[in-house]
């Protein structure tokens, strides 16, 4: 074999070899990016999710569970606006009873652990594509939101508004 061809082989070996060397250097470092990133988070939400309009990224799941609820009750403690005869009148949206506070009950009813636990499941699902897809958004457009959702004790509410017009708005 001629000596410019065998300089010419190894050439292209070498070339294709350092190609390949880099490729897999490349995809090692993903890969140890990516158990870091993953090992970080382990025990906390991951970046870029909210519950409604409040921060949890970065946070664990206890100390985002006392947020929301902080959030929550400051929010609920200012009552719900109701509108009766033209002019605005504000319910408790805790219902409680002089006589024996075991009576007292809620009308709006928020699950904070299970919103939570959906924000902690941002980024853990079964399929690699997904789960990374929404780490990446997370991180990049800080944009996942849990929508707050909560239970109205419709019958409850209903006797509270009826009571109200009954007496005018005197009793808040």
């Amino acid at each position: 074999m001629p000596a410019r061809k065998h300089r010419q082989l190894v050439s292209h070996v070498l070339g294709w070899t350092m190609f390949g060397a880099s490729a897999i250097l490349l995809l090692g470092s993903v890969g140890a990016g990516a158990i870091t990133y993953e090992n970080a988070y382990t025990d906390r939400i991951f970046p870029g999710v909210r519950i409604g309009p409040i921060a949890v990224g970065g946070l664990p799941k206890s100390e985002s569970t006392a947020r929301v609820q902080l959030a929550l009750d400051a929010y609920l403690g200012q009552g719900i606006p109701y509108v009766l005869d033209g002019r605005v009148v504000t319910i408790n949206p805790v219902v409680i009873a002089p006589q024996d506070p075991d009576l007292t009950y809620r009308l709006i009813e928020v699950d904070v652990p299970k919103l939570v636990d959906s924000a902690f499941g941002l980024g853990r699902r079964s399929s690699l594509v997904a789960a990374w897809t929404e780490r990446a958004r997370g991180a990049l457009r800080d944009d996942l939101a849990i929508p707050i959702t909560a239970t109205v004790d419709r019958t409850r509410l209903e006797e509270a508004l009826a009571l109200l017009s009954r007496v005018g708005g005197e009793l808040l």
